[in-house]
């Protein structure tokens, strides 16, 4: 990163761009900063600000989107006839192009130049930042068993893939254009780095004139009457990805279709010196990891984890026994999304439900067959077993130690998210078998960690969590 002066003359510099283009900042409110609180660099209020006051506003034309990479005069006859590749790659493929030498910068506007250039640059070897993406066999090794090793390991294959299919069909047909040595592996993770931890997502309805000739659907030729065109935005938006996030806080950005621009305004009332946040919108650490490079601790109680439920679809009963399952559940397929745990809710009703119903049980009963408990209960220690580490004990002293590295620390908290959950759904199962079916659990409690529970206080707690009554 620029030492922290520079950083803060390119980002008055950025400010000016984006005035001079047609877009609003108060900088009179707020500013750059580097804190010492963790969050590193940031944005300060320089003055008390009140809930609701509109501190940005960026044009649709300057945001970095597909729409307008795809019309940027240098690359528009090769965007034009790039079909097949996502909207991060086109925009990976211009990010590196635009940083890859002076020239090209010169090319790009004003905005987008110094944009690009406040983010983090190019990293050779280990990278400053933080996905799992970058990291090494040994340090993926530490979130073993979790959600994010195996977002990890699908995503290293993908990433390759896809950058694999880039090189033969975009770099190496334009080698002027795109050279190897400069759009090279390193660099496409760099680029996909910054997107995922700096895009935001809209969704808003279009309520232009349909004669702008936009179409319903691939290949069909009937035109959107106005208002009725819902529209998903991808983009990265200029000044409001410097500040950092508040997963509590209130959602405070939008993107207004009557201005065509992206709102940011105060989330709350912020004092001088305060740093102000935004809401990235709430993430599970795995998730977090994966998008942004970081976790947050203490674990947030929105944190979750993923159990699948999945059926064999060759089965002869497939069919039938996913028919009912829909039913039961209705708008909730096990065979495409998983069961969501998490410390509030760790064993959700439609995950028992489901199990009851692929065994050929009524999913009305009042609780779930004993075999599906039992079945629950070894898929649960199984998949405890797997975790890295020791136990939540352990996992907790290691945050404690002075010299741990960055990205052991993120494992670390990762993995005792995990932990915590399905410690507290293995609990909630094997306090079913034992209560209500009489059934002593084959687990070892110390291993789980369970809580020593007043028995007396059993049937109330189960009352709460709704396990007298799975309907």
């Amino acid at each position: 990163m620029l030492p922290v002066d520079a950083q803060r003359a390119l980002f008055e510099q950025l400010v000016v761009a984006v005035k001079d283009a047609g877009g609003k900042v108060r900088d009179d409110l707020f500013g750059l900063h580097e804190f010492d609180d963790g969050t590193s660099r940031g944005i300060i209020a320089k003055k008390d600000m009140k809930k609701g006051e509109t501190l940005v506003e960026i044009p649709h034309n300057l945001l970095l989107c597909a729409e307008n990479v795809r019309n940027f005069k240098p690359l528009e006859k090769i965007f034009a006839n790039l079909t097949g590749f996502s909207e991060f790659d086109l925009l990976a493929i211009f990010m590196i192009w635009i940083c890859c030498n002076e020239e090209n910068q010169q090319k790009a506007d004003a905005v987008t130049r110094l944009h690009l250039a406040l983010m983090p640059q190019v990293e050779r070897g280990s990278s400053a930042m933080n996905h799992h993406m970058f990291w090494t066999e040994k340090e993926l090794a530490g979130i073993q068993g979790t959600d994010a090793m195996q977002t990890a390991q699908v995503l290293k294959m993908q990433v390759r893939k896809d950058f694999g299919e880039l090189v033969a069909e975009v770099f190496i047909k334009h080698p002027t254009i795109f050279p190897l040595e400069k759009f090279d592996y390193r660099t496409y993770k760099w680029a996909l780095g910054l997107l995922w931890s700096r895009v935001m997502d809209f969704q808003y309805v279009d309520n232009r004139s349909s004669s702008t000739g936009r179409k319903k659907g691939k290949g069909n030729k009937n035109k959107i009457p106005a208002g009725n065109r819902s529209v998903h935005l991808r983009c990265i938006v200029p000044i409001c990805d410097m500040f950092n996030t508040d997963f509590q806080g209130e959602m405070s950005h939008c993107y207004v279709e009557s201005k065509r621009s992206v709102l940011l305004r105060a989330a709350k009332d912020w004092k001088k010196g305060e740093q102000i946040f935004i809401n990235y919108s709430p993430t599970p650490l795995s998730r977090m990891l994966q998008l942004y490079g970081f976790v947050t601790y203490p674990i947030p109680a929105y944190n979750s984890i993923q159990l699948w439920a999945a059926m064999d679809s060759n089965h002869a009963s497939f069919e039938t026994v996913a028919k009912k399952i829909r039913e039961a559940l209705p708008g909730f397929d096990p065979q495409t999304t998983p069961f969501s745990l998490s410390e509030k809710d760790p064993l959700p009703k439609g995950l028992v439900k489901a199990l009851n119903i692929q065994r050929g049980f009524d999913a009305n009963e009042s609780v779930a067959n004993v075999n599906v408990f039992k079945e629950l209960e070894a898929a649960l220690m199984y998949r405890m077993q797997g975790y890295a580490g020791g136990s939540v004990a352990e996992d907790q002293s290691l945050l404690l130690e002075e010299n741990i590295s960055e990205r052991k620390r993120i494992a670390v908290i990762v993995r005792l998210g995990e932990k915590k959950i399905l410690a507290k759904a293995l609990k909630k199962v094997q306090l079913t078998l034992k209560l209500k079916y009489n059934h002593d659990s084959t687990a070892d409690e110390t291993e789980v960690e369970q809580e020593n529970i007043d028995e007396d206080l059993v049937v109330t707690e189960l009352e709460k969590a709704g396990l007298d009554g799975l309907d």
